[in-house]
């Protein structure tokens, strides 16, 4: 599990990294909203394992699948949601038409978050910024997992806490787990690992392990691939103060559930007490454009269970449809480039796991 673990770690965490003027695509960080002529590169992963490549500017973009070869380009267009609009003009994709949309949430720089265009492949995309390394020795990730497939719900690592060491090659990895179920106490113990630089990305130093791809940016968030059907984990900083959930729960996110193998939009913001925070699915294009829910989705509630960690939290997750139960969620929460990041994991035994992933709404 730990080799898994680490590589998509690396992967999905460094996408999630992102966290600056960033739900707005096609602008830089502290540009107050104006688009940006320069382009932005990412490197990202989507499951089963492929690997894929971005380029962004203020107008247009381009994307390739390096594992199936597949090459997309087409035109931005940003949303009075805070989402943005990939409109398809080219591709060679045989199951994806020319027109289509993708939907994406941006960080500039730093990470990028795809729901794929196509009916049959919603699972996201999730990028980190391609750019300078970390400058700490040390650096101390909260992290939650992408699951594999054929995941066990109560046997295989939720959550944890990675600390990665600054060595000549790479960095030295030892991680901390926890599972589902887990209610207090201390977290066990995991393998460690070798990260080693090769290319402007990082590689598993591991005998007998394939190349996984992944990155780690200077923006503190990390994501890791382990390969096809193999899984991953993305992760964020720990805060450098404490970051009690009550500031979590005050501002606006829009990001992706991801769940039953499809990936959908969502928005969610202060609910109606301090503490609350009360989220919604976007359905419809129109809910997709204007942020505005469809009338028939009652919406769902989270609060805190548990203080696991700074930045590490168990929270309650409670449909506001009638006689729905509630279902515990682990969260990672931090601020990179001035905006808050969510990345959530849960699940049980009767409905399978999901991932729920969160950046703060731009202006």
């Amino acid at each position: 599990m730990f080799k898994q673990f680490l590589a998509l770690t690396v992967a999905l965490g460094t996408l999630f990294g992102c966290a600056g003027n960033g739900s707005n695509l096609g602008q830089s960080p502290g540009s107050g909203g104006n688009p940006s002529s320069e382009t932005r590169g990412y490197v990202g992963t989507q499951q089963p394992g492929d690997v894929w490549s971005w380029t962004l500017g203020a107008s247009n973009f381009s994307g390739t699948n390096e594992t199936l070869g597949y090459i997309y380009s087409g035109s931005v267009q940003q949303l009075q949601s805070g989402f943005a609009a990939l409109t398809i003009d080219s591709t060679n994709d045989p199951d994806v038409a020319p027109g289509s949309r993708a939907y994406a949430v941006e960080i500039p720089g730093t990470c990028l978050l795809v729901r794929p265009a196509g009916e049959e492949r919603l699972l996201p995309i999730i990028g980190t910024g391609l750019g300078s390394n970390p400058t700490a020795e040390t650096l101390t990730m909260n992290w939650i997992t992408v699951p594999r497939e054929g995941f066990d719900v109560l046997g295989d690592d939720a959550f944890g806490v990675a600390e990665f060491t600054r060595t000549e090659a790479g960095y030295d990895l030892e991680i901390e787990f926890g599972r589902i179920g887990y209610e207090s106490g201390p977290l066990e113990i995991g393998s460690g690992g070798q990260l080693v630089e090769q290319d402007g990305r990082f590689l598993v130093l591991d005998e007998g392990q394939p190349d996984v791809v992944f990155g780690l940016q200077r923006s503190g968030v990390f994501m890791a691939d382990f390969g096809p059907n193999a899984g991953g984990i993305i992760g964020m900083q720990v805060p450098s103060s404490p970051l009690s959930w009550s500031d979590v729960a005050s501002v606006d996110y829009i990001g992706m559930l991801v769940r039953s193998n499809r990936s959908q939009l969502v928005q969610c913001g202060p609910g109606s007490s301090p503490g609350v925070l009360r989220g919604y699915g976007l359905f419809t294009e129109g809910a997709i454009e204007s942020g505005v829910p469809d009338d028939f989705d009652p919406g769902v509630e989270l609060r805190l269970g548990t203080n696991i960690a700074n930045g590490l939290y168990t929270v309650n997750l409670r449909s506001l449809e009638e006689g729905a139960p509630d279902e515990q969620l682990f969260l990672i929460a931090g601020e990179v480039d001035g905006k808050r990041v969510m990345f959530g994991f849960g699940g049980n035994v009767d409905d399978g796991t999901y991932n729920l992933l969160l950046v703060e709404k731009g202006n």
